[in-house]
């Protein structure tokens, strides 16, 4: 077993991770941006299944649908992560139920 994390040891992590995944993201936009696009018509009769696609445009159809699919929702629900507080958590508790927060008795 590894290390065990405070909560606020692991949101540290969890933000260093989404600023990694942010990193990635921005390359993989690069180079999709970098990749040739065919000329309109081509590219409808591609859209179309007139044509095969080309190697450059499915591959950029695949990163496009791996950063908006994957990692943005990713990075935006570790981001989320990384900054909630106990007082967020109290109060989304309460708007959520109506209920204040009870504290267990002490014995």
């Amino acid at each position: 077993m590894g290390d065990v994390y405070s909560a606020e040891q692991t949101q540290f992590a969890v933000r260093e991770i989404a600023l990694l995944l942010l990193r990635i993201l921005e390359r993989l936009e690069e180079i999709a941006d970098d990749l040739p696009q065919p000329p309109d018509p081509e590219m409808d009769a591609m859209l179309e299944g007139s044509i095969p696609m080309s190697l450059a445009v499915d591959l950029r159809g695949s990163l496009e649908v791996a950063a908006d699919d994957c990692l943005r929702p990713a990075i935006k629900t570790l981001e989320e992560a990384a900054k909630v507080t106990p007082d967020d958590l109290r109060r989304e508790f309460e708007q959520r139920t109506g209920k204040g927060v009870q504290r267990p008795e002490k014995r």
